[in-house]
């Protein structure tokens, strides 16, 4: 630009060039007079004033080494190692709760018949009360008593207190009560809802829905519970994001290994 000029696309702007003052905002600079500023900045209100830019190689370069510097955080196995040391138990319910859910469901329960006349539309109303109530189960901790409970910790130091990885007074000792011993407790679901299918002892819809509304219950609330309590037991960020990283993959594989096993339990219930 010429001194004492601003260009804005079809129009020229022309300002005394005495007392010259020289702007940098990154683009290339543009001068023009001190006492003309608030007269520019009226004129220009309602346009934009185009100036040639540049690309700055410096930003460039350090959002480059920022998004590649994740990759060998991926392949940190010592970091995975040190946090599964910690939060192998939010990790295990995760993988087994998702093992049995996929085990029964949709395969198992979806195949149970109405007994009271519902037919075809007994399946999707199994369907609708699982979902209605896994997200009730989800929800419980929404509850601030139930989540603070839930994260209490009981002030000593956990086991393995000699890592940097553990936070003092991070031991969870509610979680087995809570969500460790209901976990296991979902196996007895597997002959239960084997019963359902072929109606031996239990013949009514309406418990048949009870039972399916407990089972997706537990599912919603122990899948909540993991996800909140296994970042909750580890100090920095990098463990943090390590432990939802490995609970989500034991999750992922209980679904595939379930689905496998529900294939099994299907053909066995079929003979």
């Amino acid at each position: 630009l010429k001194k004492g000029t601003v260009t804005n696309q079809d129009s020229q702007i022309f300002f005394p060039s005495d007392d010259e003052t020289e702007i940098d905002e990154g683009y290339e600079s543009s001068t023009y007079s001190t006492g003309t500023r608030t007269s520019l900045e009226n004129a220009t209100k309602n346009r934009t004033i185009h100036t040639p830019g540049f690309i700055d190689d410096e930003s460039i370069s350090k959002e480059l080494s920022r998004t590649m510097s994740f990759f060998p955080y991926l392949l940190d196995l010592s970091l995975y190692k040190e946090t599964i040391s910690v939060t192998w138990q939010p990790t295990a319910a995760a993988f087994f709760n998702f093992f049995v859910t996929l085990s029964l469901f949709p395969g198992t329960i979806t195949t149970i018949k109405s007994t009271n006349g519902l037919g075809y539309w007994f399946p999707v109303v199994l369907t609708m009360v699982f979902n209605l109530f896994d997200c009730i189960g989800r929800a419980i901790l929404i509850s601030k008593n139930v989540a603070a409970r839930l994260l209490c910790a009981n002030g000593r130091k956990a086991a393995d207190y000699r890592t940097v990885v553990v936070q003092p007074g991070h031991e969870l000792p509610s979680f087995v009560p809570l969500v460790g011993i209901p976990c296991l407790a979902r196996i007895l679901f597997f002959p239960a809802i084997c019963v359902c299918v072929r109606p031996l002892w239990i013949s009514s819809d309406l418990i048949r829905c009870i039972l399916v509304a407990c089972f997706a219950v537990t599912n919603g609330f122990i899948t909540a519970a993991c996800f909140m309590v296994g970042p909750a037991m580890v100090y920095d960020q990098r463990h943090k994001d390590a432990a939802s990283l490995l609970i989500l993959l034991a999750g992922y594989l209980g679904l595939a290994l379930g689905g496998f096993f529900g294939m099994f339990l299907d053909t066995v219930l079929e003979k």
